[in-house]
């Protein structure tokens, strides 16, 4: 290559191989560049499918299934309900709240009692079955007028 350019007489045939060395040289960067910008791509397609997954696993919302949330009270009592900040109890229920302390672990433990199975109820996180969707258990609570209520932890799909 240098030696074509250093040249200031040269043949016909001295040029055409200066020139077939000018196209492989052009040729072989060319390949290069090709493979820099294959392998950019599949870098940014690697980037952007990492990002969807991580927003997948930890973002994204995704409702499987709506549930129905029942409101209605199967609980009749007449009597009086009887309730303070550890106990509560009515005709059919029967709670009483304990707090422990061990291991340096506040432990809650709440018996419950009750003579209907059927008192006994769940709710999800705004009424939806799915990945990603979470809702404070005092508010779902509140929505289905528990006396009490116990996160079960997240659960994943």
């Amino acid at each position: 290559m240098k030696k074509c350019v250093e040249r200031k007489q040269s043949s016909i045939k001295d040029i055409q191989n200066c020139l077939l060395s000018f196209q492989a040289i052009i040729e072989k960067n060319k390949g290069e560049k090709v493979k820099k910008h294959i392998e950019l791509i599949i870098s940014i397609i690697l980037i952007i499918f990492t990002i969807y997954f991580v927003l997948d696993t930890i973002i994204i919302e995704k409702t499987y299934q709506k549930t129905n949330d029942s409101i209605n009270s199967i609980n009749n009592s007449k009597n009086k309900i009887i309730s303070n900040d550890s106990t509560y109890s009515d005709d059919n229920i029967a709670i009483e709240l304990k707090e422990y302390y061990e291991n340096n672990t506040k432990i809650y433990v709440a018996d419950v009692y009750i003579n209907n199975p059927k008192l006994l109820r769940t709710a999800f996180a705004k009424s939806s079955y799915g990945k990603n969707i979470i809702e404070k258990t005092s508010a779902i609570a509140n929505r289905v007028n528990a006396i009490i209520a116990i996160n079960g932890d997240y659960y994943g799909v």
